[in-house]
């Protein structure tokens, strides 16, 4: 399970979103220290008023490196990953007062810190808190037939916390 806290891309209005997901994660060690790291997230509730960058569900993909310690049941590590956000309903176009929506792909890179709590051999528990940074690209729409860009705002943050549990293997 996780917890987002967010400011919508366009920031014309800027508001802070909640935003619950759900989602899995995978780590694989390299050498002692050293893990690769993933996980896949998505929203359960969508954003609302759709922006040329950001609305609807959002599904976010990262992979990258955790570097730590493991030690008396308990793991700490520094993280960082890269991906993409991912949402379903960017505005497109309007013709007529008929909105249409697409998905728009945003880059993400995650840096934060992993906490894990090993139980017995086989579970544990996983915490996750990181700064999600996405940087956004030009956005071409259409208004009434005529095309409108969008120039990319500068990038927006996320603070995420995650709680997860997970069976080694």
């Amino acid at each position: 399970f996780a917890h987002t806290t967010a400011i919508d891309a366009l920031q014309r209005n800027p508001q802070l979103y909640h935003i619950p997901s759900l989602g899995l994660f995978v780590s694989y060690r390299l050498v002692p220290a050293v893990y690769l790291d993933g996980a896949v997230n998505t929203s359960l509730q969508p954003l609302s008023e759709p922006t040329p960058f950001d609305a609807g569900y959002v599904l976010q993909a990262l992979g990258g490196a955790k570097i730590g310690t493991r030690r008396d049941g308990f793991g700490i590590f520094a993280k960082v990953r890269a991906g993409t956000n991912s949402y379903s309903k960017a505005f497109a176009s309007e013709e007529s007062g008929i909105v249409t929506t697409r998905r728009f792909n945003a880059t993400a890179i995650d840096i934060g810190t992993v906490v894990e709590r090993y139980i017995g051999r086989r579970w544990l528990i996983r915490v996750d808190g990181s700064d999600v940074f996405s940087g956004f690209h030009d956005a071409n729409t259409v208004f009434n037939g005529s095309p409108v860009v969008y120039r990319a705002p500068s990038g927006t943050h996320s603070i995420q916390l995650l709680c997860g549990a997970g069976l080694i293997f």
